[in-house]
């Protein structure tokens, strides 16, 4: 039995990240349609990533911009699941800052949405705030208050 448009898809996307982790954009900007809608649910005015990008150029504008400000160490694939041509994944990060050189340890969850074995859409979901309060940046009443 032929491979499903699913499991193509899983298998193509693993290995993109899979090169991801090892410091390779590459294989991910191949696999974007050159229509893609690429959204990382993070307030631009604290992470110049975040926010709606448009078409092939504005992904690899936001992943230029992750690369220049953050050092990842850890990008692990710890979870992907698929329905038709969405695929959900739960990804270990963890990365450091450039400007201070703090440590940052995450959980991005992530909807990767594919048309004909290109990727049109990706939506990135993590915690914004503790991650802020992991770089220094959160106002320190902020940090304490509760």
């Amino acid at each position: 039995m032929p491979p499903s448009g699913t499991d193509t898809n899983k298998l193509a996307l693993r290995r993109a990240l899979e090169a991801y982790a090892r410091g390779e954009v590459e294989p991910i900007k191949a696999l974007a349609s050159d229509h893609i809608v690429w959204t990382t649910n993070a307030m631009p005015g604290h992470y110049r990533f975040g926010g709606k990008h448009s078409g092939r150029a504005g992904m690899t504008e936001s992943l230029a911009i992750i690369a220049a400000e953050y050092a990842i160490t850890r990008y692990v694939v710890r979870e992907m699941v698929a329905e038709g041509d969405v695929i959900w994944t739960t990804v270990d990060f963890g990365a450091i800052y450039r400007k201070s050189g703090a440590k940052v340890d995450v959980t991005l969850v992530s909807r990767w949405q594919f048309a004909e074995g290109k990727i049109v859409a990706f939506t990135e979901f993590f915690d914004s705030a503790g991650t802020l309060s992991q770089l220094g940046r959160l106002p320190e009443s902020f940090v304490t208050a509760g």
